[in-house]
């Protein structure tokens, strides 16, 4: 039989291990030796795709973590010069949670969609500022565009960060570090905009 590429383990002993698949079972073998039979319901879900060579799609919220936590690794080196900054927090809507949890959370009051950044402090004309973090790539899901477009009628300025330097940018902006309208803020209207033009074409089509 063919075998698959060489895969080095972490295990010393099964460095150099080869895998090849057989039916509902890996062979592995090392060297010369006899192959060890390894049916795939003992291998985890990580074991068994990384062995047949399919590379996991990272997750849109695993993307964007990288820039959040870059962003308030920079707020943590300038808050003392703008103290205001202390006052930023981080809304943990995201991530994965079993059903239990995730039923346990909603009827506390969580909310999809949400921001997920919130700095409340009135500057530049609004209550406070929210932004949503995404990655270079990343795009906002309905629900956060839905929450966005609420806390802007309600006078709070929110933008959709696309990376930490839009996210910083808006945020030397917002408390007068920098006095250009950082683009992030006028793309996130103009998103929001979009959508509103959607949801009215469709009642209009509804209508007819």
């Amino acid at each position: 039989m063919e075998w698959a590429a060489t895969i080095s383990l972490v295990c010393p002993p099964f460095a150099n291990l080869h895998v090849g698949r057989v039916s509902n079972a890996f062979l592995l073998s090392m060297g010369n030796s006899m192959p060890i039979r390894v049916h795939v319901s003992q291998l985890s879900d990580e074991e068994l795709l990384a062995k047949l060579g399919v590379k996991r799609r990272a997750k849109p919220r695993e993307l964007e973590r990288p820039h959040q936590v870059a962003l308030i690794k920079w707020v943590r080196t300038v808050q003392d010069a703008h103290p205001v900054l202390k006052l930023l927090y981080a809304v943990p809507n995201g991530g994965d949670r079993n059903l239990r949890v995730a039923r346990k959370l909603k009827a506390e009051g969580v909310l999809s969609g949400v921001a997920d950044l919130c700095l409340p402090a009135a500057r530049c004309g609004y209550h406070g500022l929210y932004i949503e973090m995404k990655s270079e790539e990343g795009v906002a899901t309905e629900e956060q565009k839905e929450f966005l477009r609420g806390v802007s009628g309600e006078g709070y300025c929110a933008v959709i960060a696309q990376g930490v330097d839009e996210a910083k940018a808006t945020l030397e902006w917002y408390l007068g570090i920098r006095d250009h309208e950082p683009p992030s803020k006028l793309k996130t209207k103009l998103i929001c905009l979009s959508h509103n033009s959607e949801r009215q074409r469709g009642r209009r089509k509804k209508k007819k």
